[in-house]
């Protein structure tokens, strides 16, 4: 545009017009971008962006780190117990102290009376398919008939029954087994050996030594206990103030050695400590006193 023709124009704008004309010749614009650099750039702040906004890895807290531990430690402890818990839920164990007597129903009805120091041990879950229990020290049973065999263990010795009542009594080393009704069979593991003991009926078992051959019961109600009597059959005296301590609960010592070899036979009523050491005394002609405790036979 030739310089007339600016200046021509120039002076046909309005005041307010040649003052934006003037300013801005005075304004210096931007050099032009280029895009090329400006992509590269953006380019680099978006990978920076990237290595900031990298997901942190989380920490894992202590407690599931030390799962596994527990895991471990929890199936050991279950090792553990559940032999504990076959106990409880399965095995029925009575155990009866000095001066008790008590009566237990088995799950067939079957009724089980321990006498004083006594301890009675079976598996409920399996009663349906076997019958079988074991006894330390004395026990009287009443068993209901059924199919399945009623087995008695109590150490080396068994007794096998259908349906019946009888007693064992295991002290030391000396069982006795006693038919009041019905037929038994007593097996000896040991000697391998069997005796059988039909209504009215007794053996003893002494172990190490065949088994005796059976005989009449002694007396009528054999054994007496479970009737409030303490029934003896050729007992030493020493057996007879271990069975008479196991009923009340006392001490009877004996002066003497040699009086517990004196042989004892008779029927002996449990109404009190007192009125069987007196009918005692009768029986072996013996006296007995009370001192610090203890009875003594003298």
């Amino acid at each position: 545009m030739g310089i007339k023709k600016k200046n021509k124009l120039f002076n046909n704008f309005s005041d307010e017009e040649k003052i934006i004309w003037d300013v801005s010749k005075r304004i210096k614009l931007p050099k032009p971008i280029d895009t090329e650099v400006s992509w590269a750039r953006l380019e680099s702040k978006l990978d920076a962006v990237d290595e900031i906004t990298q997901p942190i890895p989380k920490l894992r807290p202590k407690f599931m780190q030390l799962r596994p531990v527990f895991a471990i430690s929890f199936a050991i402890l279950l090792l553990i117990l559940l032999p504990v818990l076959y106990v409880q839920f399965n095995i029925v164990n009575i155990a009866i102290d000095r001066g008790e007597i008590i009566s237990h129903m088995l799950p067939d009805g079957s009724l089980v009376q321990l006498s004083p120091e006594s301890e009675l041990r079976y598996k409920k879950s399996s009663w349906k398919s076997e019958r079988i229990v074991e006894i330390i020290g004395e026990a009287y049973f009443d068993v209901e008939s059924g199919q399945i065999p009623f087995i008695v263990n109590s150490d080396n010795l068994t007794v096998t029954v259908l349906g019946t009542k009888f007693n064992v009594k295991h002290r030391d080393d000396i069982i006795e087994v006693a038919v009041n009704k019905g037929k038994v069979q007593v097996s000896d593991t040991v000697q391998e050996k069997q005796v059988i003991l039909l209504a009215g009926q007794m053996s003893r078992f002494v172990d190490g030594e065949p088994p005796e051959q059976p005989q009449k019961l002694p007396f009528e109600n054999y054994p007496g206990w479970t009737q409030n009597k303490l029934m003896f059959y050729q007992d030493n005296l020493s057996n007879v103030c271990r069975e008479i301590e196991r009923r009340f609960d006392v001490q009877v010592k004996l002066s003497n050695q040699k009086l517990a070899y004196i042989t004892v036979t008779g029927v002996l009523e449990t109404d009190s400590i007192e009125s069987v050491l007196s009918t005692l005394s009768i029986l072996i002609q013996q006296h007995y006193r009370f001192e610090k405790g203890v009875y003594v036979i003298y």
